[in-house]
């Protein structure tokens, strides 16, 4: 609800968002992390930083949901959230108690109008229109980190990310002090790049180390597996 139609809703609103918040960066991984405007910019609440890639969203806390059953069967944002100018990409909403949020990318709203009316502040009611989607998720406040992993593996990665990590790892980067690593292909898979083929290892006291936040998926030792940002944050070989 926009505040210059219900103003006595904003100290909650932000309130029960700064909640959300502080829980969602509590939540692994770390480095996917949520922030909200430190002042009202009336186009959307904040961003979500999604391992380099800004998602902006917007929350609302909704009055017409309570435990874990969503209401209804499709999920509604007002017209004016999808202005290319506010730039939204995200809507999440949480239930009365903040137990449980539903969220839904933008782009997965259909482009039907529906005319709707909504309660305000004053006799007046906000007039507007809404768009709705069928394709949206619940979690629980106790699952932020499941959230994390939908966002990485339902959100399109621009090209240029891959791009950069490719021209990275073809020209080669420290992983270690001891450790220089070239690859001739990387592949982003959900949260893990996995660099294809590797040309050059350096040496650790001697021995091959098999680099990889996720061992278990039985890489070869040709394909080592890491986060794309540390690979955007490691430095190339100095020589």
């Amino acid at each position: 609800m926009s505040p210059l139609w219900k103003p006595s809703a904003k100290p909650e609103h932000d309130a029960s968002l700064k909640r959300f918040i502080y829980k969602f960066n509590q939540a692994p991984p770390k480095d996917i992390s949520m922030s909200m405007w430190a002042e009202e910019k009336f186009v959307h609440d904040g961003t979500i930083n999604l391992l380099g890639v800004i998602v902006p969203y917007d929350w609302e806390k909704r009055q017409d949901w309570h435990g874990e059953k969503f209401p209804y069967l499709t999920l509604g944002q007002l017209e004016r959230k999808f202005d290319p100018e506010k730039g939204i990409e995200l809507t999440i909403q949480c239930n009365v108690e903040e137990s449980y949020f539903v969220t839904a990318w933008h782009k997965d709203f259909s482009s039907e109008i529906i005319e709707v009316s909504r309660e305000t502040d004053y006799e007046q009611k906000e007039k507007g229109k809404m768009r709705v989607t069928r394709k949206f998720k619940i979690f629980s406040y106790n699952d932020i980190a499941g959230f994390k992993r939908w966002l990485l593996k339902t959100k399109n990665k621009p090209p240029k990310i891959k791009n950069e990590i490719l021209k990275k790892v073809k020209e080669g980067f420290m992983f270690t002090e001891y450790q220089f690593i070239k690859a001739d292909n990387v592949e982003l898979k959900g949260e893990y790049a996995i660099l294809k083929n590797v040309v050059e290892l350096g040496l650790n006291n001697g021995k091959i180390t098999y680099v990889s936040t996720q061992p278990q998926l039985g890489l070869r030792i040709k394909d080592l597996c890491f986060h794309p940002t540390q690979i955007e944050n490691l430095p190339h070989n100095p020589s």
